[in-house]
């Protein structure tokens, strides 16, 4: 499984990560600080299964990029969760997310969302 980090707060990034390799092999995470550099990658041909989410980023939003992303690649759609530090967003996000967790994400929040996608994966619904 592929999975790709979107956050621009460096420690916030940095917790997810460090958790991520807690619990995953991190080496198949990629971690971008800006939705421009992520959807920037998907131009270039990169694909994930699996993207964190920041919703609140300067320039184009965590939700304007997941968007972008659906509207150009529908068929290579990821699983996105969104991740912020408000539930403002857990309406609008509904479309588009898979899960909206509050920050900062829990080692038990990630753990259950990881074994979510490892199970969608398996079921085939992931590439």
């Amino acid at each position: 499984m592929k999975i790709a980090i979107c956050e621009d707060n460096e420690n916030d990034a940095n917790v997810l990560m460090l958790r991520l390799n807690e619990a995953y092999r991190s080496e198949l995470c990629d971690l971008y600080s800006s939705a421009f550099l992520l959807l920037e990658a998907y131009a270039e041909g990169k694909r994930y299964d699996l993207i964190f989410m920041d919703i609140e980023m300067p320039g184009i939003s965590g939700y304007d990029a997941a968007k972008l992303i659906y509207d150009t690649y529908p068929a290579e759609f990821p699983l996105i969760v969104f991740l912020t530090v408000t539930s403002s967003y857990v309406y609008s996000a509904y479309y588009l997310g898979w899960a909206y967790k509050i920050k900062p994400i829990t080692p038990e929040d990630l753990s259950e969302l990881l074994n979510r996608a490892v199970k969608k994966s398996v079921s085939g619904v992931l590439r």
